[in-house]
């Protein structure tokens, strides 16, 4: 069982958690062609794709995958906004309550805050019993879960608070509500157990981001067991269970 990317950050974010059966897809943010053929054209393989809010870099192709019999899960304020009617699909999850896709994934959503947007992130149970957190464009998480003994991370680290002018309009406009290499230190000091084996991050800004700072940092705080990689367009990260 593997993690796939093909676009991360403001220009479009897709994922795919995929296994030799099924496929979960995480966001729809670029394009159609990206997402055929970040998933092999395995279309018939897909049991759902979770959609974390409305914004542009996160749902640009929603309407190619209903079309294609993909149910897309959100939350009801995404569904409004784009005004899907009753029996379309894409479906508004009551928030904390865990659905059930095929026996395959079980999927927890919960909100956090971006701006004034309403936005999920998603605790993902894969069919090999792990636990992945996926959480972007968020400025903090409310809750903790580290009873949840989480496998693995796939989180939004944007930017260095030090490269960071929070006065210049910039700030204002393209990373309020988004979390920072200390926001996202601290998420990982609050929640790491020693089941914890990948964290991937994802979401850097072009502008207000050091990569090698952010890995550095989260390698120090993760600990030396745990693998930390900075997630791009065709990164594959093995999600397989460690049998020790």
């Amino acid at each position: 069982m593997e993690l796939r990317c093909c676009g991360t950050g403001s220009t479009g974010n897709a994922y795919a958690i995929v296994d030799n059966e099924d496929i979960l897809l995480i966001e729809c943010g670029v394009s159609w062609k990206k997402i055929l053929k970040m998933i092999d054209y395995r279309l018939s393989d897909v049991k759902g794709c979770l959609m974390s809010h409305r914004h542009t870099d996160h749902s640009l192709c929603y309407k190619k995958l209903m079309q294609s019999g993909i149910p897309i899960y959100t939350n009801d304020e995404t569904v409004e906004y784009f005004e899907v009617t009753s029996g379309e699909l894409m479906t508004g999850l009551p928030e904390k309550k865990t659905i059930n896709l095929e026996n395959k994934f079980e999927i927890t959503p919960f909100y956090v805050p971006h701006d004034d947007v309403p936005n999920y992130a998603f605790i993902i149970e894969l069919s090999n019993g792990s636990r992945l957190l996926y959480a972007t464009d968020f400025l903090l998480l409310p809750y903790r879960f580290k009873k949840m003994r989480l496998n693995h991370l796939l989180i939004e680290c944007n930017h260095n608070d030090e490269l960071v002018d929070k006065n210049e309009v910039k700030f204002e406009h393209s990373l309020r509500g988004h979390s920072s290499l200390s926001v996202v230190k601290e998420i990982i000091r609050e929640n790491k157990t020693s089941d914890l084996q990948n964290i991937a991050l994802c979401h850097l800004s072009e502008d207000w981001s050091n990569p090698d700072v952010m890995l550095q940092g989260i390698k120090k705080v993760a600990g030396s067991l745990v693998n930390v990689e900075i997630i791009n367009s065709g990164s594959i990260i093995s999600l397989d269970t460690i049998p020790f």
